[in-house]
């Protein structure tokens, strides 16, 4: 499988998924690296963005087509799913791919509650080994890590294997709330699945499904479990420093918590 595509993050993701259910992938960044690419190799499937430097996505897909040898004769009736993105504005293009986004995040919250039923602190170990339902092994760190003192948790890529793995950094005041675990990992895994493209909305719906509850629910209980930790920092010896909370810390949601929950 060839992946042309300009965004880093994104390819890095689509590439993940399909090495993870056994595919050959390659990759390529600019319009013309992925034409010659695709020209030199034989590839089952072609992955291709429409937006590129150099060369669009239209203009490659036309010149690949122009010079297969398909051994078929195509109708001029036949249907082109590209003729109808031809037709979207910038504006469409992005609505669609925001749609898109939405459809996988809630298949795939889905199909993990199915799984796994309610999600609890005991079983969370082995649901984050789990490639059906998280992008990379990931493994939890009860220390700060880079996270804000208004934050409760923040992925990053795990020190131990940076390429291959995730660690989950939580405050370490969650010890004492095993029973919040896994409303905080939940929060936080559209992250690991699909990187800095996801927005907390993202997140919120893909919490309430894992875990069986409205978004109205879950969010709410994101916001109480925020004030119940309430906002420190790291001294410089790694002991947590209480700050005191103000109405210039609260997220802006009128749940008047403390936490702006996603990003620092």
């Amino acid at each position: 499988i060839l992946i042309i595509e300009d965004d880093q993050s994104i390819a890095e993701l689509e590439r993940d998924y399909l090495e993870i259910n056994g595919f050959s992938v390659d990759i390529a960044a600019t319009g013309p690296s992925g034409l010659k690419k695709a020209k030199t190799n034989s590839y089952d499937l072609i992955i291709l963005d429409l937006m590129l430097p150099g060369i669009d996505g239209f203009k490659i897909c036309k010149q690949l087509r122009d010079e297969m040898e398909s051994g078929y004769s195509h109708s001029q009736t036949s249907f082109d799913p590209l003729d109808e993105l031809r037709k979207m504005s910038p504006d469409e293009l992005i609505k669609e791919g925001e749609d898109s986004l939405l459809g996988h995040i809630y298949e795939k919250a889905q199909h993990a509650r199915s799984k796994y039923g309610t999600l609890t602190h005991q079983e969370i170990e082995r649901f984050l080994s789990d490639p059906d339902v998280v992008r990379k092994p990931t493994r939890l760190i009860f220390e700060f890590g880079e996270m804000a003192a208004n934050q409760f948790a923040q992925p990053e890529p795990d020190p131990r294997n940076i390429e291959n793995a995730f660690a989950i950094y939580l405050r370490p005041k969650l010890r004492q709330h095993p029973e919040l675990i896994p409303l905080a990992v939940s929060y936080v895994l559209p992250l690991i699945n699909y990187g800095d493209i996801v927005t907390d909305h993202h997140c919120t719906i893909y919490g309430a499904l894992l875990l069986g509850m409205t978004e109205d629910a879950y969010y709410s209980a994101i916001c109480k479990m925020a004030d119940l930790l309430g906002t420190e920092e790291c001294s410089d010896n790694g002991q947590p420093v209480a700050t005191p909370l103000s109405e210039n810390d609260a997220c802006g949601s009128g749940c008047g918590c403390s936490s702006t929950h996603l990003t620092n």
